[in-house]
């Protein structure tokens, strides 16, 4: 459970109750300083607040403190170690199990990845969804790009496309154009 931040101190409080086994059992609370530099003041609270972003993404919860997002995992909570973002860094995910570092103005990264470890390529807006291996959306257009990050194969959908899950990371995926649907599907070469 989280508090919105208050009226004049943005200062807000997540706590969890126990469970019945584990470390979580005491439950945990943690009180910060409610802080998004990449939003605008909130003209109820005062407080920089973009109600837009999720607070629990993937597998972690994102606090967004003043000395930088805290990630931390929602059964632990403070209990465990836990990871500071730079002021202005936030969570996403690209539609897998991937957790992302995006930050205005930088290349995005895996949240548990080195910090030279790029996510989007070079040249795709921060819109851009990773589909299957190497494959991107970025808007309408549609890449598929080589492990260099140049273009294969370039097209457009008029929807967002969709990968198979049950295919694994290279299976099919499937996009529109115009009112058909068109499925790419990955083949052998002898």
């Amino acid at each position: 459970m989280g508090t919105a931040p208050a009226r004049g101190s943005c200062r807000a409080t997540v706590l969890a109750g126990g469970v019945e086994s584990g470390d979580g059992d005491r439950g945990w609370r943690y009180s910060f300083v409610w802080d998004q530099p990449q939003a605008p003041r909130d003209a109820r609270t005062g407080c920089r607040w973009d109600r837009t972003l999720p607070l629990t993404v993937g597998f972690r919860m994102v606090l967004p403190d003043t000395k930088g997002a805290l990630v931390v995992d929602p059964y632990f909570g403070t209990l465990r170690p836990s990871r500071r973002l730079a002021p202005g860094e936030y969570l996403v995910t690209d539609g897998t199990m991937n957790e992302i570092i995006r930050a205005p103005g930088r290349p995005d990264r895996l949240l548990n990845a080195g910090a030279d470890q790029l996510v989007r390529p070079h040249g795709l807006s921060p819109a851009a969804r990773s589909l299957t291996r190497n494959f991107w959306q970025d808007g309408r257009r549609l890449l598929l790009l080589d492990h260099r990050g140049n273009t294969l194969w370039r097209g457009t959908s008029d929807c967002q496309a969709f990968r198979h899950v049950d295919k694994g990371i290279g299976g099919p995926l499937t996009y529109c154009d115009g009112n058909d649907l068109v499925t790419l599907r990955p083949v052998h070469r002898d």
